[in-house]
């Protein structure tokens, strides 16, 4: 028995590249194998293409008083506007549709999800907050080194991934 931990669920070697059918429901989520590196770079790409206009439309309504409180020289109000333009998307597009599904419109597309490292698919709203905030800006204060843990690791987890008790799955 190689490294046995009692916190994770085993993964059968022989169902470890099985496919299965998107028509299919499996409550065995351990029969999944865990998304490729590759697959994990498109939704990324997708959820970008997706994100960047929607952060736009977000901060247009906004642009005016934010010009106007730089003029009257409200520093921490125009930060506090900032940071809250800069949140609603993310909430709105990565955070609650995680939440909810365990998918962005970009994961969806690749046909990846994010499930629990105990294999439960439901995730609780703090995981996905502590894994796509805190989790992804450790990723990007090491350079991408948090990266590097998905080569490396036999489930394919990143830091943020470690960070918040998670994992990503090919379910396509």
């Amino acid at each position: 028995m190689r490294n046995a931990r009692p916190d994770l669920v085993p993964m059968s070697e022989r169902f470890r590249s099985a496919r299965i059918p998107l028509f299919q429901v499996v409550d065995d989520l351990s029969l999944y194998k865990p998304a490729s590196f590759v697959q994990r770079w498109y939704a990324l790409t997708l959820d970008i293409a997706f994100l960047g206009p929607l952060n736009v439309l977000v901060g247009i309504p906004f642009a005016r008083q934010l010009e106007h409180l730089e003029v009257l020289g409200q520093t921490p109000k125009l930060i506090l506007l900032g940071l809250f333009i800069k949140l609603t998307p993310i909430l709105i597009y990565v955070v609650f549709p995680t939440w909810l599904t365990g998918q962005t419109l970009g994961k969806r597309m690749v046909g990846i999800k994010i499930i629990q490292s105990d294999y439960r698919p439901s995730l609780s709203l703090g995981q996905v907050f502590l894994r796509e905030t805190l989790g992804k800006l450790l990723v990007l204060l090491t350079l991408g080194f948090g990266i590097i843990a998905v080569f490396s690791s036999r489930r394919r987890r990143g830091w943020h991934d470690r960070l918040s008790r998670t994992m990503v799955i090919d379910v396509s």
